[in-house]
């Protein structure tokens, strides 16, 4: 058996990324596999962090405490790579119908909402974007250059000759390291190791599009979103399908983020520019799993961070590394052992 690193990640996405950051950080050393091409969810992603989300309008988990620290780390690897990553947005949530309405409605009554929202419109807040049935400005939303983010931290793990790319699968199980790290997002349910996890991932496609004569520096969100680019760009999306999960964009996805357009900015001219896709990996309860392989003890999976991976992954990334070096316990919200039942029972 090959002598190798403390640790082996499979995965170069964000939490793979952050993981091998933090590892490093702490004195271990580190090689990162990744293979070639995937349908990477994170460099899709459309990198928000909001603080409302989804049709019954529930707050992000954890969400304070998530974004405070993934804006310091993010803050961090600014000045890392060279480049700004960071930039504040704000979101108009627009009521789709009177049931989208009354659902805000009850749920702000309660109280849990208020800090968040700066505003209640009867009227569209912007006078190209359609809102015939009012909305909210939610303020404390962010914008992440996801995308940017891995391809800087790609080049800069291949100057440090820390990752591999397309490597024989065989040389990998030959390494002799502390543990290997399944950060593969949807992919980790193909592992025999994690295939028995409850995972019901999405494949969500996205488009790119240009609108020279319409400006917003706001996600525009009606359940689909709008969100501008530093580029000067938007992008908007996202489907979701739960077959053919690793399939390339499709002319289905095409026509329904196409329509989702026109229903926002329904007086504007758009020129499509790319269409993307990438898969979810979520869990059946929707949050993320972290922890190690109940038999096989040097593997350990990092997954179902869903569609908050920009939100969530710093704080489960320094979660895990303390875990790996310091042998501290994992939160039992996100712990793998949640699931032990699955497995005992798993064919």
């Amino acid at each position: 058996m090959n002598q190798g690193p403390d640790f082996l990640i499979l995965g170069q996405g964000l939490l793979g990324s952050l993981l091998a950051l933090d590892l490093c950080a702490q004195g271990a050393s580190v090689i990162i596999a990744d293979f070639a091409p995937r349908r990477c969810s994170s460099l899709v992603s459309a990198g928000m962090m909001d603080p409302i989300s989804g049709q019954r309008f529930a707050l992000s988990w954890r969400y304070e405490e998530t974004t405070t620290y993934a804006l310091s780390v993010y803050e961090k690897l600014s000045s890392l790579i060279g480049q700004p990553l960071i930039t504040p947005r704000t979101i108009y949530r627009i009521f789709r119908d009177t049931n989208d309405s009354d659902t805000f409605h009850k749920k702000y009554t309660s109280g849990t909402l208020t800090p968040y929202i700066a505003d209640i419109f009867t009227h569209s807040p912007h006078p190209d974007v359609a809102a015939p049935f009012g909305g909210v400005t939610i303020q404390g939303g962010y914008h992440i250059e996801v995308g940017q983010l891995i391809h800087s931290l790609r080049q800069y793990f291949i100057e440090s000759n820390q990752l591999l790319i397309n490597p024989d699968p065989a040389f990998l199980e030959n390494l002799n390291v502390k543990a290997t790290i399944h950060c593969t997002g949807a992919y980790a349910h193909l592992s025999h190791y994690f295939s028995w996890l409850p995972f019901r991932n999405s494949r969500g496609e996205t488009i790119i599009f240009d609108a020279p004569d319409f400006y917003t520096d706001a996600i525009l969100n009606n359940g689909n979103w709008i969100a501008p680019m530093k580029t000067g760009r938007y992008r908007a999306g996202a489907t979701y399908a739960w077959e053919s999960l690793f399939h390339p964009p499709t002319e289905a996805g095409y026509i329904a983020i196409s329509a989702h357009i026109k229903t926002l900015i329904p007086k504007i001219n758009t020129q499509i520019m790319s269409t993307e896709s990438g898969t979810r990996s979520i869990m059946a309860d929707s949050r993320p799993v972290i922890g190690q392989h109940p038999i096989h003890s040097t593997h350990w999976v990092a997954s179902g961070l869903g569609s908050k991976g920009t939100q969530i992954a710093p704080f489960i990334s320094s979660h895990l590394s303390k875990s790996l070096i310091k042998n501290t316990p994992i939160d039992d919200e996100i712990s793998i052992n949640r699931f032990l039942k699955k497995y005992l029972t798993h064919p």
